[in-house]
């Protein structure tokens, strides 16, 4: 045999003994390095020089500290063999999308100070907490995040790319090229448009008139005269504790800080990557008990993820929102393709979007998904599910008990899907509209007085569709003023239910129970069943 045909015959044995072999574990830390060989005793210092390195089976143990990187995996995993990042135990490794600011600093003016910074960013966080841009009304975080009358009001006068506020004189600063945020017209979604005219002292400024999907609200009054906005972009408008200010021009971050104080021994950093973990094209990779700071997750055309016992602390955030040549506002944890599995895992305090899972058979459970989507927009959700596949590919919502809506003599609308046409969407482009809704939407098993198919109580008409549900009032509940919802032995809903393959598991008796608890199981508890420890 020749030397080469002996060095592949050598790499064979090595792949089929690593096939045969259980999965080797690397080790990550903070004191390590990756020259080191990855041991326990002589572990890497970055995940990603770990992950260059796993193969299906393989598990990667990350140990306790701050991580300034974007993982991402080299390999996929194989089915009963994924690649698997997972915290020491009683460690909690944090993901960290923000970078520090050194310095050094100088005195502005008053409590405000300034430093020379290279980097260009949109988020900025004291000690772990987010700071506020400057901005005009001022609004305090996280206190005021929801405070509606911290934007500032629109006035008789606005027209779509017109805005008019006697307030805004008020302000006597010339707020020409500062960002303008508007919730404006339906009020549905927000957007951003630069400045384009204003003077310091009049009551109205103009923005570019190419607010997409509100044509239709052009030749209307009413509309643009009840909207809100707030502005961003000034030096002026920094004029409270807890502001900065960027001047990207001249390189400059000013910085008020919360307490008055010098930014001299404070933790300030700023945002300057968007994802901790990038998933392209690769599946069967998992990642257990990772914390993540300023910055997300995203798996990309793969399949069979995993994302466990995760928590994510400003995972998403835009200063420009459905605005041309921006795309800050699609920047959010996403799980694109097939078979993802999001459990046990917080998210909290994104701009944008909570979580979004595109694709098939994907599964978000035991999560908690909190204070997102603060720009007032349906552009942005806290959970978002899209199925791209066919029936029985999709999400799923099973097994609810719906009660005391309504009186007695007149219930309201306890389940409710349309059924008539999609209304036209001038803003739809994508697919055509429905005309039917919900004609292939199964409902089943639901103890529910009424099952509707518009907002007026119209009943829901794809009888088809129906199965096993139960629309009387004599529930014959355990104890419902105690939050008891279990059916009692001798209720209506007992084995009343249809079996439905993969949805029905674990019933006893001869059929599983319509609504949400088995008699005689014991009671499970609505919501997530870890408790949750947020920033804020």
């Amino acid at each position: 045999m020749n030397k080469v045909g002996m060095g592949a015959w050598i790499a064979g044995l090595a792949l089929i003994a690593r096939i045969c072999a259980a999965g080797a574990t690397v080790h990550v830390s903070p004191v390590g390095d990756d020259d080191n060989d990855g041991s326990v005793s002589s572990p890497y210092r970055t995940i990603q020089a770990a992950s260059e390195r796993l193969h299906p089976g393989d598990v990667c143990i990350v140990h306790g500290g701050v991580y300034r990187e974007t993982v991402r995996p080299k390999r996929s995993g194989v089915n009963g063999k994924p690649i698997r990042f997972e915290a020491a135990p009683g460690t909690r490794p944090v993901l960290d999308g923000t970078e520090p600011v050194v310095g050094p600093w100088s005195v502005f003016k008053g409590a405000i100070h300034r430093t020379r910074i290279e980097r260009d960013f949109i988020q900025l966080f004291v000690d772990g907490r987010m700071m506020v841009e400057a901005r005009w009304p001022n609004r305090t975080f996280p206190d005021q995040l929801w405070d509606r009358d911290r934007w500032a009001r629109a006035g008789k006068g606005s027209r779509h790319g017109r805005m008019v506020d006697p307030m805004l004189a008020e302000t006597g600063i010339d707020w020409t090229g500062a960002i303008a945020v508007l919730n404006v017209a339906h009020q549905f979604y927000t957007w951003t448009r630069p400045v384009l005219r204003h003077a310091a002292g009049s009551d109205a400024f103009d923005y570019a008139r190419d607010l997409k999907g509100i044509t239709h609200y052009d030749d209307k009054t009413k509309p643009w005269e009840d909207d809100r906005y707030y502005l961003v972009g000034k030096l002026e408008a920094l004029d409270q504790p807890g502001e900065w200010f960027l001047d990207r021009a001249e390189k400059t971050l000013y910085l008020w800080l919360p307490d008055g104080g010098a930014p001299l021994a404070r933790a300030i950093s700023v945002k300057a990557r968007d994802y901790g973990v990038e998933v392209d094209g690769k599946n069967f990779i998992e990642f257990h008990g990772f914390d993540f700071f300023g910055c997300a997750f995203l798996f990309k055309q793969s399949s069979h993820g995993v994302v466990d016992n995760c928590r994510l602390h400003y995972p998403a955030f835009a200063r420009r929102l459905g605005e041309p040549g921006h795309g800050e506002d699609k920047v959010f944890a996403l799980m694109e393709g097939r078979g993802h599995i999001v459990r046990g895992c917080l998210f909290a305090w994104a701009s944008t979007d909570g979580l979004k899972l595109v694709g098939q058979s994907n599964t978000v459970e035991d999560c908690l998904v909190r204070d997102t989507s603060w720009d007032g927009s349906l552009h942005h959700v806290a959970v978002s599910l899209n199925n791209t596949g066919g029936p029985g590919d999709g999400s799923t919502a099973r097994q609810c008990t719906v009660f005391d809506i309504g009186t007695v003599q007149a219930p309201g609308n306890f389940i409710n899907l349309h059924t008539m046409p999609e209304p036209t969407k001038t803003w739809r482009k994508q697919d055509p509209l429905l005309e039917r809704q919900n004609e292939n939407s199964l409902i089943a098993n639901n103890a529910a007085r009424t099952l509707t198919g518009d907002n007026k109580g119209a009943p829901y008409e794809f009888k088809r569709n129906l199965a096993n549900n139960y629309q009387e009032e004599d529930l014959h509940l355990m104890d419902p003023k105690k939050f008891d919802f279990r059916p009692r032995p001798d209720s209506p809903l007992v084995d009343a239910g249809k079996v439905i393959p993969g949805i029905t598991g674990g019933f006893v008796g001869k059929a599983p129970d319509i609504g949400a608890y088995e008699v005689g199981a014991p009671p499970w508890r609505p919501g997530i069943t870890w408790q949750p420890v947020v920033t804020e």
